[in-house]
């Protein structure tokens, strides 16, 4: 009996330490997550588990072994649901163990006007390569490829607008995970390029002993190799000293201006209920009000229609989910 009870103890607490022990997966609770996973430039992969899920303590290992070959490259991270049940719940998460997979693109909500990370559910195979696999597929690709001397002159002339460029000279013919990481945690802050070696022997800048070498242009002419060994870490560090403050650039200004030139935020005014009887039942002109639903695809599309269309009228938005309480108002 005793020997039954020790072993139900010590499993009990294996499960419980299922991801403490390795450093190399983020451990989430609701006060962490935005800040490591939905306000981070990384594409993340989260795991939703229960500690005592058979299933859980199965992937486990493989799960272990995607964040330390992924590690700077990605985030991946845990969320341990006994623990922070309502996390999960506001995940929509509905069995164990659930893999997310975060998008490294930043869209903006056209309701809240915050910017926020595409998720979808990953499904895939529970190995670790798969997993691996998904995540790198994910990562997007910002930064541009010097295939001649002219796409270089116009890639150096860019400098002028005073961003610091990045150019990898490489033999490889496609571009690593590691180099589409870096590209997009510095986005805004630093322009990536990447030019196969072939190329790189006919620009005198870039004329290297040994491939692959980085090198960073800087506005006021300087540049400077980089001379270290091709790790995550280290090469965040070097980019780091070059890069642009953060106050200087964000990834989110780009995705506002995008949006601003559809017309919709302008020609189109958010509503609430404790305003809605004062400006459209109390406002003498006519008014046109379209209910939509913030997480509709659909809703979105129209209301880039409506805002493109309404320049004349007097637009105005109602942000709800379920049926709103002033149907009449939104007739035609």
């Amino acid at each position: 009996m005793r020997a039954t009870l020790f072993l139900l103890f010590l499993t009990l607490s294996n499960t419980r330490a299922l991801y403490e022990a390795d450093g190399d997966i983020f451990l989430l609770t609701e006060a962490s997550f935005d800040k490591t996973v939905t306000d981070d430039k990384s594409v993340a992969m989260v795991e939703f588990f229960t500690p005592g899920c058979a299933q859980c303590q199965k992937l486990a290992p493989d799960y272990s072994r995607v964040a330390k070959s992924l590690k700077g490259i990605a985030t991946v991270a845990a969320v341990d649901c006994e623990a922070e049940k309502k996390l999960c719940s506001k995940q929509r998460i509905q069995g164990f163990p659930s893999l997310k997979l975060y998008s490294g693109e930043l869209t903006k909500n056209p309701y809240t006007g915050k910017l926020q990370r595409t998720e979808q559910d990953y499904t895939g195979p529970r190995t670790a390569g798969s997993i691996a696999k998904a995540i790198k597929a994910a990562l997007p690709t910002h930064l541009e490829t010097i295939s001649s001397a002219a796409d270089w002159e116009a890639f150096k002339e860019t400098l002028s607008q005073g961003t610091p460029l990045v150019v990898l000279a490489t033999t490889s013919k496609s571009t690593t995970p590691l180099y589409k990481a870096l590209a997009l945690r510095f986005r805004g802050r630093l322009r990536f390029a990447e030019v196969h070696s072939d190329t790189a022997e006919g620009l005198d800048e870039l004329k290297a002993d040994s491939f692959p070498q980085l090198t960073v242009l800087l506005p006021d002419g300087a540049k400077e190799k980089y001379e270290g060994e091709l790790q995550a870490a280290l090469l965040t560090d070097f980019l780091e000293k070059h890069a642009l403050p953060l106050s200087s650039a964000s990834e989110g200004s780009s995705v506002g201006k995008a949006d601003d030139a559809s017309g919709a935020s302008d020609a189109l005014k958010a509503l609430s209920a404790g305003d809605f009887g004062e400006k459209v039942l109390g406002e003498e002109a006519p008014v046109l009000v379209a209910f939509l639903a913030p997480e509709n695809k659909g809703c979105a599309e129209e209301e880039k229609a409506l805002g493109a269309s309404l320049s004349d009228l007097d637009g105005t938005r109602v942000s709800g989910n379920g049926r709103a309480p002033w149907g009449r108002a939104g007739s035609p």
